[in-house]
Formats: structure tokens, C-alpha cells, sequence
């Protein structure tokens, strides 16, 4: 249950080392203009299968990869590490880009080459935040 996204502070880093407030509810993407086509992707949404328009929490470009069956497989598995890794803070990073929620769930997807979201398997459920803390979920919402 808790399989948790190094996607979320590596993105948190970026923006910190490049002088970014880091304080309250933020999405994070990856600016069009440098998007390269043969990129693996690793994000986050709130559901296992978003739409093509369906927001993402967060995205980050984070591997070159070929844009093929085995490219596809590197990258769902790179992403997967990646958030495993990060098992112990992600709560409190994810909590810092939600700002509030309650049994908030997560689900950790990849891609190539622009292609769909896939979801990896990999999710985080019961998740609550107040004020972009981590508190203990109320079990009556």
C-alpha cells in the first residue's frame, strides 16, 4: 500500500534548486518546448485510467528512451523503481503538492514517445493532507 513516487521529489528538487517556491498545493509538468519525442515519462494521476485531457498531479520526463515494446518495458520499470525508492517521503511531498485531501488515492503511470498513459500497477491509497501536511485519515470520509 505504500508504494510511494521518487518521481515527486525529483521534480521537488528540480524546482528547489532552481529557486521555485516550494510551499503549498502545485502541479508540475514538463514545459512542451523541451519535450523530446523519444522521452520516457513517469506521472501521477488520480485515477489508473486517465483520459487524454485528464490532469496530471504531476509528470517528469526522465530517460531517452526507443520508441518501441522494449523502450516501453524500460520505462514502466524505471518509473516503478523510481517510486519504490521513495517509499519512505513521498507522503509528505505528495502532501506538498495537494495541499488538502482525504483517503486520497494515487496511481503511478509511464509512457513513450507520447503514446498513452500506462499505469504501472504501482498506487498509493489513504493518502490525507491539510494545509499540504500529512495527517492521519479520517475512516469516516
Amino acid at each position: 500500500m505504500f508504494k510511494i513516487i521518487l518521481v515527486v521529489i525529483f521534480c521537488s528538487s528540480v524546482r528547489i534548486a532552481c529557486g521555485e517556491d516550494s510551499s503549498g498545493p502545485q502541479q508540475i509538468t514538463v514545459d512542451e518546448t523541451t519535450t523530446d519525442a523519444n522521452n520516457c515519462e513517469c506521472s501521477v494521476f488520480n485515477t489508473s485510467e486517465p483520459s487524454p485531457d485528464h490532469p496530471s498531479i504531476m509528470i517528469q520526463s526522465v530517460l531517452h528512451v526507443e520508441c518501441n515494446e522494449e523502450g516501453k518495458a524500460t520505462c514502466a520499470a524505471l518509473c516503478k523503481a523510481l517510486a519504490l525508492a521513495a517509499h519512505e517521503k513521498s507522503p509528505k511531498i505528495l502532501c506538498a503538492h495537494l495541499g488538502d485531501c482525504n483517503n486520497f488515492e494515487v496511481f503511478l503511470h509511464s509512457r513513450i514517445c507520447g503514446s498513452d498513459w500506462q499505469f504501472t500497477g504501482l498506487n498509493r491509497g489513504n493518502l490525507c493532507c491539510q494545509k499540504s501536511e500529512v495527517i492521519e485519515c479520517n475512516q469516516q470520509n
